[in-house]
């Protein structure tokens, strides 16, 4: 065997790492689905291989399987801060917080990068433990300024809108085309108006033939059910919601919960089951509003479809049974 030879399949891989690296940066997955073949045909068994294919099915959205894979590749490569930071990907995209927080804190002991500071400060975010994020956070600010809408969205967990809306601005003033970003913004300035205002603004804008913007319609909605409108409030939820986006579905279910409209609650709320499984918060928050509004059996339904799949909700079937509309 000729030196060439030798060295042909060391080379060969590192190609294929090289463009499956730039394919995914780029976003063409199908290009991308194509080079992870070959890659796996010439190194099916490298932490590099692997590691690769499990970016592709996080990027294509494939989140079962990712974190299914990820949970692999721990066991396989327990001491990879790579494996570890991308196992907490997976586990932040289902919405399993906690188990995103350890996973985020172990790769940046192994090997600290301000990314891996930045999703253990987002993972501890959504976890509830916000004085803690917000210390892994605020330190990244001034270097890594994409940093400021996640600590934005600590702020505002914390009640603080006015300084979250100030870091927005930061934010867009760095990323101007970051639509996101501005949509929050609107969100929170909308939140600082009164109910009264909320529904002049809304209903001047239907007057006008007009739609009103998606960010106040939480907050029209609250302001509706604040002022005893709740039939109104329904003829609203019937005729709009098929227009909402999922986050804009997520956020009207909780200002309905919240103020115990709990019909209304459990119709938004089990549009988002799917989407929201690995969520304990909302999974509570469904079962406290199917009691209230009497659709416990809407909702057995709900948990007998997933429950093969997902053996956790024969213990919550299990917990339904002793309840009762």
């Amino acid at each position: 065997m000729t030196n060439g030879d030798r060295t042909q399949p060391g080379t060969l891989k590192k190609v294929l790492q090289r463009n499956l690296r730039n394919q995914l940066r780029g976003g063409d997955l199908q290009e991308a689905a194509r080079v992870l073949e070959r890659l796996e045909d010439a190194a099916p068994l490298a932490l590099e291989t692997r590691a690769l294919g499990l970016e592709f099915l996080l990027q294509s959205r494939r989140h079962g399987e990712a974190d299914a894979l990820a949970a692999q590749l721990l066991e396989q490569f327990p001491d990879s801060s790579r494996i570890q930071y991308l196992a907490g990907i997976a586990a932040y995209r289902r919405r399993a917080y906690p188990r995103a927080v350890e996973r985020f804190g172990e790769s940046q002991r192994l090997h600290p990068h301000w990314k891996h500071r930045r999703w253990l400060g987002k993972a501890l975010t959504q976890a509830g433990r916000l004085d803690q994020a917000e210390a892994e956070l605020l330190p990244l600010i001034d270097d890594h300024p994409v940093c400021l809408a996640d600590l934005a969205w600590n702020c505002e967990r914390q009640g603080d809108i006015a300084r979250a809306l100030e870091l927005l601005e930061r934010h867009h003033q760095r990323f101007p085309d970051d639509r996101y970003s501005l949509a929050r913004m609107r969100r929170l300035k909308a939140q600082e108006l009164s109910a009264e205002e909320i529904l002049e603004e809304v209903e001047w804008m239907e007057e006008l033939g007009e739609a009103p913007n998606p960010e106040l319609i939480p907050r029209y909605l609250q302001a509706l059910l604040e002022t005893g409108q709740g039939a109104k409030a329904r003829a609203q939820v019937a005729e709009q919601r098929a227009g909402w986006s999922a986050e804009e579905t997520r956020q009207c279910a909780w200002v309905c919960h919240h103020n115990q409209a709990y019909d209304l609650a459990f119709e938004l709320f089990q549009t988002l089951f799917q989407q929201d499984l690995e969520n304990y918060k909302y999974l509570n928050a469904l079962e406290k509003a199917a009691q209230r509004a009497g659709r416990l059996d809407s909702l057995r339904g709900l948990y007998e479809e997933v429950a093969p799949r997902d053996k956790r909700f024969y213990g919550r079937l299990r917990k339904l049974e002793s309840r009762k509309d």
